[in-house]
């Protein structure tokens, strides 16, 4: 991973709060939060390629996704 200076305009308290919480560098912090939503995004991506191919997850949260039956499918 390649670091370049960017000039941000950011809310410092807010920054330096999550900073305090995390126990980090402010700048470690904002590349953890970048990392975290490129992640969040990709899973959410990842996620609906799953419900429009006809699995959905069901149960209680630590069941396997199983297809939909052919009538629920988005088709």
């Amino acid at each position: 991973m390649a670091l370049t200076r960017k000039n941000l305009t950011l809310d410092a308290d807010s920054l330096r709060e999550l900073a305090e919480r995390r126990g980090a560098s402010e700048s470690a912090v904002v590349r953890e939060v970048i990392s975290d939503a490129l992640f969040a995004e990709e899973l959410v991506d990842l996620l609906q390629q799953l419900h429009e191919a006809g699995f959905a997850l069901v149960g209680d949260g630590e069941s396997e996704a199983e297809p939909l039956p052919d009538d629920q499918r988005g088709n």
